[in-house]
C-alpha cells in the first residue's frame, strides 16, 4: 500500500536521493515522501527562494503515474501550512504544472491555492 507523508530524516533522504543518482543543491526544502511499504518510492519538496516557494523537486522510482499524487500532496501540505501562491521553474515539470492548472507567467508557473482544495470537481 502507498502512503505519501512528510519527512525529516536527512538520513532516509540521502539515501534515496543517492541511489536515484539525484544530487540536489543545499537550499532549505521541506521534502515529502512517497511509501511502498516501508520503502520510500517517491520523494518531492517544495523550497523558499527569495519569499516564493517554489515546487521544483518531484521524483518516483517505477511508475511516472504517482508523480501526480506526490504533487498533489505537496500541494495540500502548503496550504495547510497557510502557504496561498506556489510557484514553479522546473522545465522537467511543465506537464505536472498544466496538469495541475498551474498559470505560466514571466517565465514562472504560478498557482494560487485559494479555494484549491475546496471548489467542487467540474466533471
Amino acid at each position: 500500500m502507498l502512503t505519501i507523508k512528510p519527512i525529516e530524516n536527512e538520513i532516509e533522504i540521502k539515501a534515496y536521493l543517492s541511489a536515484q543518482g539525484i544530487i540536489l543543491e543545499n537550499v532549505p526544502r521541506q521534502f515529502m515522501a512517497m511509501y511502498d511499504g516501508n520503502e520510500i518510492c517517491g520523494l518531492g519538496a517544495l523550497t523558499l527562494e527569495e519569499a516564493k516557494v517554489y515546487m521544483d523537486f518531484l521524483h518516483v522510482s517505477g511508475d511516472t503515474s504517482l508523480l501526480f499524487g506526490l504533487a498533489k500532496s505537496l500541494l495540500n501540505m502548503a496550504d495547510l501550512r497557510g502557504i496561498k501562491t506556489i510557484y514553479g521553474k522546473n522545465p522537467a515539470l511543465e506537464n505536472t504544472y498544466t496538469a495541475l492548472h498551474f498559470k505560466k507567467d514571466e517565465g514562472e508557473f504560478v498557482l494560487s491555492l485559494e479555494g484549491y482544495f475546496t471548489v467542487p470537481c467540474a466533471h
